[in-house]
């Protein structure tokens, strides 16, 4: 939650500098987002097992329902094609995968024993069985942020950083102007 808070504070930042507007925020309509909150409370329900992967699931179908429906909007090709990455990775291994290296290179070995006993539908520890690791949580970004990231991650926070960025400058003609 941080590193996104920090991307959208990064991107508005960019978005003033390059000659945006509060005053034009959001400058771009978007559609769906009942798709989108819809998709990320189920990321949030406390549930396990195989109840929680197909929460899961779910909430990747409508995250990327939400996407798609936005596709011509900023940013939304990056976001659509992380989110694509992670479900690909997470439906490969009933979950997304972390490595226990990037874990502790992180800064974060303390969330270990939790993950070794409970890790499930969401995040679990990589093991012998891992497939498509590389597309899992394996991106360290140290401290002070300290967190774990996925390329799929990436493609999103750069897709947010590129709507907020756009959102704060005049449309014309329905695109952009940055």
């Amino acid at each position: 939650m941080k590193l996104i808070l920090l991307v959208i504070a990064a991107a508005l930042i960019v978005g003033l500098l390059t000659g945006g507007s509060f005053r034009y925020f959001p400058s771009i309509p978007l559609g769906w987002w009942s798709l989108a909150i819809g998709g990320v409370v189920l990321q949030f329900l406390p549930l396990g097992g195989d109840a929680g992967f197909w929460a899961l699931v779910a909430s990747f179908v409508l995250l990327l329902a939400f996407a798609l429906l936005n596709i011509r909007a900023p940013g939304f090709i990056l976001i659509f094609c992380g989110l694509l990455l992670n479900a690909i990775v997470i439906f490969a291994n009933h979950g997304m995968p972390v490595a226990r290296e990037t874990l502790i290179r992180s800064g974060q070995a303390s969330s270990i024993p939790d993950l070794r006993e409970n890790g499930g539908s969401k995040h679990h520890l990589a093991d012998d069985d891992t497939v498509l690791l590389v597309l899992g949580d394996s991106i360290v970004i140290p401290q002070p942020i300290g967190v774990v990231v996925s390329v799929g991650d990436l493609c999103v926070y750069l897709g947010v950083a590129w709507c907020f960025v756009a959102s704060i400058h005049p449309r014309e003609r329905g695109t952009a102007r940055i």
